[in-house]
């Protein structure tokens, strides 16, 4: 269960996950109304730090816009904050739920620390002559 926000009738929910074709270091976002996909976005294909996630759906008759503002944690480590909108307006904000947050931090982790071992050992190995 994602990141749920009522709003004029509508459930939106917002999915963050680590992906597992990803390895566990990048992942996607998904929002969803009313149950039914509106907008996926795969943050493996960006190398920023924010993302925005688009996508719109009919409300009284008439097509609106919905926009996910993303800003990542450190390292992935933390919750990214987020703004949800609605046609341009903020609507909700607050940190995002990640649904498999432990393993994406351990994936990081054992990433970044081998890449540190690895280091380590090369400058030992060509300073120590």
């Amino acid at each position: 269960m994602g990141n749920i926000i009522e709003w004029e009738g509508h459930q939106i929910e917002i999915i963050d996950r680590f992906l597992p074709s990803h390895l566990f270091i990048s992942g996607e976002t998904i929002i969803k109304v009313d149950g039914r996909e509106i907008a996926d976005y795969d943050d493996m294909t960006s190398a920023t730090e924010e993302w925005n996630t688009i996508g719109s759906f009919e409300h009284s008759g008439k097509k609106v816009y919905v926009e996910l503002e993303s800003r990542s944690a450190l390292l992935g480590i933390g919750y990214p904050d987020y703004v949800l909108k609605i046609d341009g307006v903020a609507i909700h904000s607050g940190k995002l739920k990640v649904e498999n947050k432990a393993v994406g931090c351990l994936a990081r982790l054992i990433l970044f620390g081998g890449i540190g071992v690895l280091s380590f050992i090369l400058m030992r190995a060509l300073f120590s002559r």
